[in-house]
């Protein structure tokens, strides 16, 4: 897992380590930042975020696994323990 800042063009699919409001929204820390979330920065003169960005062969709890897919289809935040 790497965490730490990254630059918004490629944060697609990281896990937002931060709350961002932006004027339009506010983007939960804990969701897997989409493509329409990138827009939405980009938007607003955000340039890099946060997150944590999950590397192949990186192993999580089933659980864990679950909620970011729930949390990525509802677009809620997630809270999770590492």
């Amino acid at each position: 897992m790497k965490f730490g800042n990254f630059d918004i063009d490629k944060a697609e699919g990281a896990i937002l380590a931060h709350s961002i409001q932006t004027p339009n929204r506010r983007m939960r820390k804990g969701i897997v930042i989409g493509a329409d979330d990138i827009a939405a920065l980009k938007s607003a003169g955000i340039t890099s975020v946060t997150a944590a960005l999950l590397e192949h062969g990186d192993v999580i709890p089933v659980s864990l696994l679950e909620q970011l897919i729930e949390a990525r289809a509802t677009r809620r935040a997630v809270a999770y323990v590492v």
